[in-house]
């Protein structure tokens, strides 16, 4: 579909040469070739740190890019003003660059730019990347994220001569590919003692691989590089490796010239592996974690197959995994916030991705906001609650029972008995004060709605220092009298054998909507929050306040956990603290139930922030580091396995395929989304089931010749240029 009105369009590349980069190739060369047929205006340049009022006057929109680099001046001020003369701004992305492993050359590329990319993502009008995984991503800072995919301009790609004879195998990638060929090498040592073919390797370097390779030796045992020495290690190794085989080395091309290149390889077969990936790795938490599901928060312990778990947006998981009896590292940050898994788990750290083996006291770690599912239903839970005779307390819950719907009352009942509430045989208690009249009047109104009546007594005052002190203060219990509401409660977990309350925050609120679960916030606050020099909340109870601090970051709400012990009463206390800047939220997101409270909180948030008031990132650093061992659980998300490829997120992991079918070439792949979506051809990564498959390919040729003609159909229907040009003109207009 054509664009109604012909852009003028302006492309901002990083560097006077970007025709290096592949990532110029099709992330710009190739679609802005496209929206020139169609009969948009393209201009090029490179940006200093002032821009010529004369390009600045130009564009239509304005495309920020990483073709070949990071800018090396602060683009945001260009943007700025380019905005302000009525331009659109479009600002593409193809990698998560916060994710960049050592052993990848380009480590030490993007150090410190995560700042950069962050501005540009928030201060574009439309971002546009290559996968869904990385709409997700990049949406954190800006709504306005279009797929536009990697594209081949067919024309441009010369096909294979098929010249019969010896079978030829290939893989073509970039040196950033090292740690990829290690697998499929001892694949194909152990293939090539059964059959005779030739390995072909294009790429890698630009120069004959055993000058590179001594170029590498040489620059290690001189540490003339010390920030790429783990990339020269990987390299030197996966070199040792091919010296094995029989095989031929094309040197690199640059990406323009590469598609009639790769033709000429004449290649029966391309290999498209990936390597394992960090995010396999980060799964293993101990059993008490909470996660985000699609059905609710839950302990990952409990999670299964048929949950959707939260990460950017929910995703599918293929399973939970339980692991007996490991090593673990416990590390708490300055704010309280814990996190418990294996050392190899691996969590966001200074714009990168850390084990928790490797974290060290000081070390910054990030924090996510979570999101509750959509259209979430109400909790129901089966119990007597409505029958009139004696029931048995080992009563089992039947089709034939009635069902409690766990709504925004019974959340608000349940915060109220938790914050401030006790059993008294077949009765429970709620306390209050006579200073919130609303309060005793909402909780007589909740019973009233069950059907039950309550009773209201004044409650003494009873303080450990002062022991003879006997009179009345401005505490109210109200008594809220049924054995069948008892027997709820317990059914909840909420009464332990001897009759106490079990102070915890039950499940069905966990798996409850949004809406319930502030109910049940704004009521435990209610019952037992304050509101001094900041919102706080205390509790003798520390599972329970960090699960409350966990709901609180659900609504974006960043809270501080402290233990302090108390000499009086001989025991710890938790208390959870809500600073100046977080108040607002909760004021917005949650607020109080009693008219006074809202008042002083109001009150609170519109007095003039102090100079010393801490700003709320979130961001904590690693204040405690424990070690111990435990049981754990390896969540698997199959989406992970593609999010990251040699460190990066995945952004033209595909491209292989898309060229080997182009030049006629049929493929195989890792197992891994988003080539086990694509490909039609897949190989675990093992070395087993590479063998298995790739010899497949090498004895049948009837296969390779069908597989490959589903190959091509898909990626000419999928993957031509002048198909995803129409996304680009989206993004654009």
């Amino acid at each position: 579909m054509m664009a109604t009105k012909k852009l003028k369009i302006l492309y901002l590349y990083t560097c006077l040469f970007p025709w290096k980069s592949g990532c110029w190739l099709y992330r710009s060369r190739i679609p802005s070739a496209e929206l020139q047929q169609r009969g948009h205006e393209i201009q090029f340049i490179v940006p200093g740190r002032t821009i010529h009022e004369n390009w600045l006057n130009y564009p239509d929109v304005v495309v920020y890019g990483v073709y070949g680099g990071t800018y090396h001046h602060d683009p945001i001020p260009s943007l700025k003003e380019f905005k302000k003369r009525g331009a659109k701004i479009v600002y593409d992305l193809d990698d998560d660059l916060s994710t960049v492993n050592p052993d990848n050359p380009s480590k030490a590329q993007v150090k410190g730019v995560g700042g950069q990319v962050r501005d540009l993502l928030r201060n574009a009008d439309t971002v546009t990347t290559t996968t869904n995984v990385l709409k997700k991503k990049f949406q954190k800072y800006n709504k306005n994220v279009i797929v536009c995919p990697n594209s081949l301009d067919f024309s441009k790609f010369g096909k294979r001569k098929n010249r019969g004879g010896e079978l030829r195998i290939g893989y073509t990638g970039a040196a950033s590919h090292w740690g990829d060929l290690s697998l499929i090498l001892d694949v194909l040592y152990q293939l090539q003692k059964k059959h005779d073919f030739m390995f072909v390797l294009q790429g890698m370097c630009g120069r004959p691989i055993l000058a590179e390779v001594y170029n590498y030796r040489m620059i290690l045992r001189q540490n003339l590089e010390p920030e790429k020495n783990e990339f020269y290690k990987v390299a030197l190794k996966v070199y040792d490796k091919l010296r094995r085989l029989k095989y031929v080395h094309i040197p690199f091309y640059p990406p323009e010239m590469y598609p009639m290149i790769l033709g000429q390889l004449d290649m029966d077969i391309g290999l498209c592996v990936l390597k394992s990936n960090v995010f396999n790795q980060a799964k293993c938490l101990t059993g008490e974690t909470l996660v985000m599901t699609r059905q609710g928060i839950k302990r990952i312990k409990d999670v299964s197959a048929l949950d959707n778990i939260f990460q950017n947006d929910f995703e599918e998981i293929s399973a939970n995994v339980k692991y007996e009896n490991r090593n673990v590292i416990e590390i708490e940050t300055k704010d309280g916030y814990k996190l418990k898994g294996t050392p190899n788990h691996r969590i966001m750290s200074g714009e990168q991705w850390k084990t928790l083996g490797s974290l060290i006291i000081g070390d910054e770690v990030e924090l996510s906001k979570l999101e509750f599912p959509k259209n979430q239903k109400y909790q129901e839970v089966v119990v007597p609650f409505l029958l009139t005779k004696k029931i048995d307390r080992n009563w089992k819950g039947t089709s034939m029972m009635p069902k409690i719907t766990i709504n925004e009352n019974w959340g608000r009942l349940l915060g109220y008995f938790l914050g401030d509430g006790s059993f008294a045989n077949n009765a429970i208690r709620i306390s209050c004060s006579t200073d919130y009249i609303d309060i005793i009047r909402d909780v007589e109104s909740l019973a009233k709605e069950m059907g039950l009546s309550t009773a209201t007594t004044n409650k003494k005052i009873q303080d450990k220092r002062f022991p003879k002190m006997n009179k009345d203060g401005k505490g109210k219990d109200i008594t809220i009298s049924s054995r069948n509401l008892t027997i709820l409660l317990e059914s909840l977990g909420l009464r332990s054998e001897n009759g106490r309350r079990i102070i915890k925050t039950p499940d069905v609120i966990f798996k409850s909507p949004k809406s319930v679960v502030r109910e049940y916030i704004r009521a435990l606050f209610e019952a037992d929050g304050t509101i001094g020099r900041n919102l706080s909340f205390t509790s003798k109870d520390e599972r329970f306040i960090r699960d409350l601090q966990f709901l609180l970051m659900c609504f974006g709400i960043k809270s501080k956990v402290k233990g302090r012990f108390n000499k009086v009463y001989k025991r710890w206390y938790w208390n959870l603290t809500i600073k100046r800047l977080m108040c607002e939220r909760f004021y917005k997101e949650i607020g109080f139930i009693s008219e006074k409270k809202n008042k002083k909180l109001f009150r609170k948030i519109n007095l003039k922030l102090g100079n010393n008031c801490d700003e709320c990132e979130m961001k904590e650093r690693v204040e405690k580091i424990t070690y111990g061992r435990e049981d754990v659980y390896d969540v698997e998300v199959p989406h992970d396995n593609y999010y990251i490829a040699d460190g990066f997120v995945s952004h033209n992991s595909c491209i292989k395929f898309y060229e080997y079918a182009a030049t006629g070439t049929v493929s195989i792949a890792s197992d891994v989304i988003p080539y086990n979506k694509e490909v039609g051809y897949c190989a675990k990564n093992t070395i087993g089931d590479w063998c298995k498959k790739l010899e497949k390919l090498i004895v049948n040729e009837k296969f390779r010749k069908d597989l490959l003609g589903k190959q091509l159909n898909w990626v000419q229907e999928n993957r031509d240029v002048k198909k995803i040009a129409e996304k680009w003109e989206l993004a654009m207009k």
